[in-house]
């Protein structure tokens, strides 16, 4: 099963010194399925696909796209995931990429696995354009997507952090796609927490507005199932209520 957020581990080599960088022409950013029935945000520099070239498959568009552009590039560097291994887990292949503006151009520089031995740097213009047309197409989508996007999009994560708690994804039930569950983890790292909403024959995106209102409420008030996430914690959360089950 593919690592949902990649952010929580320890990036390789991410303080090696720099490589040069070669001015690129062009960036483009292709969302395609994969093999493993996923998708996969393809990079193209200069029309060269460089995640195979990298650690072989490209991130998940959700990954990158949601609940914000994380390709987006500002004048605070940043380090983003950009490829994984072909087995779909990101951790045993890794590339990642740091991203810096600087005046009219947005510099790339590979960390991990790197696809070539020099960073990138595009127009600005350019790049920037191509990025905010990548976040806004949705059209590979399917409604199990479209759910997800919509609902790490419209919650109040700042209140759910209040409430200790922090949403990673929503996706149908593997062995059971008449059911939709959105998989929460609590701020401490200690437990994994899962929602689960019965379909009754609707599309996932029309149970959003039920998981929203769901969030929406005191966790205490929640049906929830949750995992420890270390053996030697035995009883549930703080926040858990009585519909609170191991």
């Amino acid at each position: 099963m593919a690592t949902r957020d990649p952010s929580d581990r320890r990036r390789p080599h991410e303080d090696v010194p720099t490589a040069p960088r070669r001015a690129a022409g062009s960036i483009r950013l292709d969302v395609v399925a994969t093999e493993a029935a996923d998708f996969q945000v393809r990079v193209f520099v200069d029309d060269v696909e460089m995640t195979s070239r990298g650690a072989g498959l490209g991130m998940p568009p959700s990954k990158l796209f949601v609940p914000e552009n994380r390709l987006v590039a500002t004048a605070e560097s940043r380090v983003v995931p950009i490829a994984r291994c072909t087995c779909g887990v990101y951790g045993c292949g890794v590339t990642d990429v740091r991203i810096q503006r600087e005046d009219d151009v947005v510099h790339w520089d590979w960390i991990g696995q790197t696809p070539t031995g020099h960073g990138a740097t595009f127009s600005a213009a350019r790049y920037d354009a191509e990025v905010a047309r990548a976040g806004a197409d949705h059209a590979w989508e399917r409604p199990t997507d479209t759910a997800e996007r919509l609902i790490l999009t419209g919650t109040d994560r700042t209140r759910l952090a209040d409430e200790g708690v922090k949403l990673r994804f929503a996706e149908l039930v593997f062995d059971d796609p008449s059911t939709y569950r959105v998989v929460l983890q609590t701020t401490d790292n200690r437990y994994h927490v899962i929602l689960h909403f019965p379909l009754r024959g609707r599309s996932p995106v029309d149970a959003v507005d039920e998981v929203l209102e769901t969030l929406g409420a005191p966790p205490a008030s929640w049906s929830a199932t949750f995992h420890p996430s270390r053996r030697d914690v035995t009883g549930p959360p703080a926040m858990a209520g009585e519909n609170w089950h191991r």
